[in-house]
């Protein structure tokens, strides 16, 4: 039996509801991976259903790393409190000691943008086998290159690259923000919503001054290169299709917005 039909498993992380907020969490142990639906099922069974809970673990496990490198940093800044009193007066050691804090902190640096990149990657995953499945394909027809990208004026991928870097989102999301909006449900949009237009409360005026700001800074007319412009206009466009599908959701200026 699959595990979205037989619930938590022994041996599998408690769900993210039951961790957050809860006093004294232990973050020393490394979070136990399991395996996501998308990994054992066959892509044309995998479901809205199985995407939520894939989607639901990758979560749990980003924050559970966030918990754990605030741990990480809160040890290293008290072993720092205990290194700079032994190494007072000495010059020779208070230099070993920066040496140690910069290498530490790169370290746990580098440790969490590891594993951001291996979560964004399997929620990459998850996004494109759920988005393929359910868009209608063309037969016949093959994928053309954008000819300013036959013609090498621009590199797309850095383009590309350039978006998902500003509005942390992975490539999956990326697509579906351009060609399939309308197929996320409210708490995926809320949480993409979260990220290109770093809003908190969702609220209509929050967000329409949110876009207002965020056209403003990345109108083309304020480039400087062909590529900048081209950057900005990709990542302009993310920003209107959200703001656009957030007004068709949730309807006026004005309105309170509930997301259940």
């Amino acid at each position: 039996m699959s595990s979205h039909e037989s619930g938590q498993q022994e041996g599998q992380p408690e769900p993210a509801e039951n961790r957050e907020g809860v006093p004294g969490e232990d973050y020393s142990k490394e979070f136990e991976r399991r395996m996501l639906v998308v990994e054992s099922v066959d892509p044309k069974t995998y479901t809205a259903e199985m995407r939520d809970e894939d989607l639901k673990y990758l979560d749990e496990w980003f924050r559970y790393e966030l918990g754990r490198h605030k741990m990480l940093l809160k040890q290293h800044a008290e072993e720092l409190r205990k290194k700079t009193r032994e190494s007072s007066g000495d010059a020779v050691a208070r230099q070993e000691v920066m040496e140690w804090t910069q290498e530490t902190l790169e370290g746990l640096n580098e440790a969490l943008n590891s594993k951001k990149k291996e979560i964004w990657s399997l929620k990459d995953r998850v996004l494109q086998t759920f988005l393929y499945k359910n868009t209608p394909k063309e037969e016949g027809k093959k994928e053309e290159k954008p000819n300013n990208e036959k013609e090498g004026e621009v590199d797309s991928a850095q383009i590309e690259q350039s978006v998902l870097d500003s509005f942390s989102i992975t490539s999956g999301e990326y697509k579906i923000i351009l060609e399939s909006i309308s197929t996320l449900n409210n708490a995926d949009f809320r949480r993409l919503l979260t990220n290109v237009m770093e809003v908190e409360t969702a609220g209509a005026k929050e967000v329409r001054d949110a876009y207002l700001e965020l056209t403003r800074e990345l109108h083309p007319d304020t480039a400087k290169t062909h590529l900048e412009r081209e950057i900005k206009g990709a990542k302009i466009q993310v920003v209107n299709n959200m703001y656009q599908e957030y007004k068709r959701r949730f309807g006026k200026e004005g309105s309170f917005v509930t997301w259940e």
